[in-house]
């Protein structure tokens, strides 16, 4: 985080004497500070990688004739050694990790095929104990050959950890022990897998659930007629394995996941030629955490999208002018997403809004993503409601109804509306021949199109190219004109 970290020995040739030191540079090589260690007589080698703890400490493993030590050059500029003696040259040391709040440096090892994990105080080198004798009980207790495999520290302090066993000299079962153990040493769970090869494993990480991934190596040393493996395993946050690595199903009725669905209106009887919107929230009330939802959410009869606004969502995306699905991706147990989605009514056509759960990858135990069909919700992944019939304020009318009127021009009907197609016809009754002009103006009052046409007495269709103009709502004006129900609204799609 400050720039770089080098771990050095200096050897004087004359006696013998090496100095271990620990170099902290900026990013542009400037020394910061020298950690100088006691000077010793044997040779230890810089191995592996040096780690960082949050507060800018350096810890590097070094080793001599197999014997691994790690130097601990913490914050508080103190320097310390800590070692774990070997009866012979054959220690592994397998993972060094800092603790979240950097108190606290945990190595794990396996010397001379005996497992050791140690917990240090950063401050001071003092190994502080950590008794994995719980975590080792059963099966792997009456094996001599234990291969550690990994540990990874949790930032509640707990550690997962992963080791390997095998009878000496080969030959007997073999396996793997992985488990949670929390910042005092107590087993939170572990679990116990038996195998006919040597399995090497450690920890991946934790799920957004908890629990926790775990990845190995299946060696198969002592059947050499099967090739090596990459083994994944998935457990639940109480260390259960998942159905997908050999765990139990849940029973008949019961689910991984409990979705479910309902939507309301900004107004229960939305009248034509104007704007409302319309909001779905969908809940996961299981136990797991639901990934890969999505929900389908068809346009009802009667309403096109505000062009420009046409949705907010509190994660994820829609796609209004394709598949009109809402991909949610991940709800978390008892969380909540909500859509909304903003609607113009252009038809005195009854609305009934409609939306499922689409897809899900958990099992649902009381519905069924992608099942149901509009307009009726038969299962709690399903919402429907209907809204009271829109209003028709400007019912077309024939030429002689027209013309009782006395009024000299009337916008009549548009179509198609909305349009999709590049164009727009409308329909202009006039009681007499006149020239007019005909004025476009989009949602916020912007004139974009102005055009001249002679009309004739009674029904004139008039076709305006609409191609260029962006998805939106638009105004149609004749200005200078005793007209009924003007400006006169359309809408256009062209996204």
């Amino acid at each position: 985080s400050f720039g770089y970290a080098f771990g050095v020995i200096i050897i004087d040739g004359s006696n013998g004497v090496v100095d271990t030191r620990i170099y902290k540079t900026d990013s542009n090589g400037n020394l910061l500070s020298t950690s100088i260690f006691p000077s010793q007589s044997t040779f230890y080698y810089p191995a592996n990688s040096l780690i960082e703890g949050s507060d800018g400490g350096i810890y590097a493993e070094y080793t001599a004739g197999g014997n691994y030590s790690l130097y601990g050059a913490p914050a508080n500029g103190t320097t310390w050694i800590f070692r774990v003696a070997s009866d012979t040259p054959s220690s592994n040391w397998v993972a060094t990790e800092v603790s979240p709040d950097g108190r606290f440096v945990y190595t794990f090892k396996d010397d001379n095929f005996r497992l050791d994990l140690s917990k240090i105080d950063v401050n001071t080198g003092e190994r502080l104990g950590f008794d994995i004798t719980n975590f080792l009980n059963g099966s792997v207790q009456d094996f001599r050959f234990g291969y550690a495999g990994g540990i990874s520290v949790n930032d509640d302090g707990s550690l997962l950890v992963g080791t390997g066993f095998a009878t000496p000299g080969g030959g007997g079962d073999a396996g793997a022990v992985i488990g949670k153990i929390s910042a005092n040493g107590a087993v939170i769970w572990r679990q116990e897998i038996l195998n006919e090869g040597l399995f090497r494993i450690g920890p991946v990480g934790t799920t957004s659930e908890g629990g926790a991934i775990f990845a190995g190596e299946d060696v198969n040393s002592f059947n050499t007629s099967d090739d090596d493996e990459t083994i994944f395993i998935k457990l639940t946050n109480t260390g259960a394995l998942t159905p997908l690595c050999g765990g139990t199903p849940p029973p008949p009725g019961g689910g991984d996941i409990d979705l479910s669905l309902s939507v309301n209106s900004s107004n229960p009887s939305p009248s034509i030629w104007n704007s409302f919107s319309t909001t779905y929230t969908v809940s996961n009330a299981g136990p797991q955490t639901a990934t890969g939802v999505s929900v389908d959410i068809p346009l009802p009869n009667g309403v096109v999208y505000s062009g420009g606004n046409e949705f907010s969502a509190s994660q994820g995306s829609y796609s209004p002018y394709s598949s009109r699905r809402w991909n949610v991706g991940s709800l978390a147990s008892g969380a909540s997403a909500t859509i909304t989605i903003n609607l113009f009514v252009n038809s005195s056509s009854s609305i009934t809004l409609y939306g499922q759960v689409a897809t899900a990858n958990e099992d649902d135990g009381d519905s069924t993503p992608g099942n149901g069909s509009c307009c009726n919700a038969n299962e709690d992944d399903e919402a429907a409601l209907a809204l009271g019939a829109s209003s028709a304020n400007n019912r077309e009318l024939s030429v002689d109804e027209f013309l009782e009127t006395g009024r000299p021009i009337l916008i009549n009907k548009i179509f198609p509306n909305p349009s999709a197609v590049g164009v727009v016809q409308f329909e202009i009754l006039s009681n007499d021949f006149r020239n007019a002009d005909l004025e476009i103006y989009d949602a916020r009052g912007k004139q974009i199109d102005i055009s001249s046409t002679g009309l004739n007495e009674g029904i004139n269709n008039i076709t305006i190219d609409v191609s260029q103009y962006r998805t939106g709502l638009y105004y149609i004006l004749i200005p200078n004109q005793n007209m009924k129900y003007m400006p006169t609204k359309f809408v256009v799609q062209n996204d």
